[in-house]
């Protein structure tokens, strides 16, 4: 494909932005990657939408539009957690479990508050990553969408990652996402498997 021209991410989450520059690196991705800081920094969005995908496409739009006569390329990522025992909440809530302005450990004990008396074997969850790429100047978004299966733990193992990996347990192993290392991490996680996806469909361009 032809070299893009610039990607901007599109999130004021530092944790993202490290994590996909983390993985463009390690799989020798030669595309130009920039947060949103570059341009102004990620505008104000009112996440609304009922879906992963839906709350990314608002956010890549937002700053699409920011970055317009740039020939920009925008990358949003919307994310989080889904547990069957509550019904697939935290879900597009993963980042504001506990409220507006509240920071991970105020939504891990919220929802280990919510998950006290549930047995582990009916603690199966996953993590739901939606990418959403508006690219030149079409506007048009591609959409790429992946899961990691799992389980919640009782409680938080490990210093890694961000969000609930610390008490998250990715299925096949017996480490959460707070203790596994970041090379496997990006093989099975969520967002690696939407990013790699990306990154097929940029080859068959």
């Amino acid at each position: 494909m032809s070299k893009v021209p610039a990607l901007y991410l599109a999130t004021g989450n530092l944790h993202k932005v490290e994590e996909i520059k983390r993985f463009f690196k390690k799989n020798a991705i030669d595309w130009e990657l920039n947060s949103a800081n570059k341009i102004g920094g990620m505008p104000n969005v009112v996440e609304d939408a009922n879906t992963f995908s839906g709350n990314a496409l608002l956010k890549a739009t937002a700053l699409w539009k920011q970055a317009e006569g740039r020939k920009a390329w925008v990358l949003a990522d919307d994310s989080g957690i889904e547990v069957d025992a509550l019904n697939g909440a935290p879900g597009i809530l993963s980042a504001r479990y506990a409220g507006n302005n509240c920071n991970d450990q105020e939504n891990n004990q919220k929802l280990m508050r919510e998950l006290k008396d549930v047995p582990i074997e009916k603690r199966t969850a996953r993590y739901v990553c939606a990418l959403v790429l508006i690219y030149c100047n079409s506007r048009k978004p591609v959409i790429f969408e992946k899961k990691c299966e799992g389980f919640m733990g009782t409680s938080p193992i490990g210093n890694n990652g961000f969000g609930y990996d610390p008490y998250f347990y990715p299925k096949g192993y017996d480490m959460t996402f707070g203790q596994i290392d970041a090379d496997i991490k990006d093989q099975i996680s969520h967002r690696a498997k939407a990013l790699q996806d990306l990154f097929e469909w940029g080859r068959l361009r």
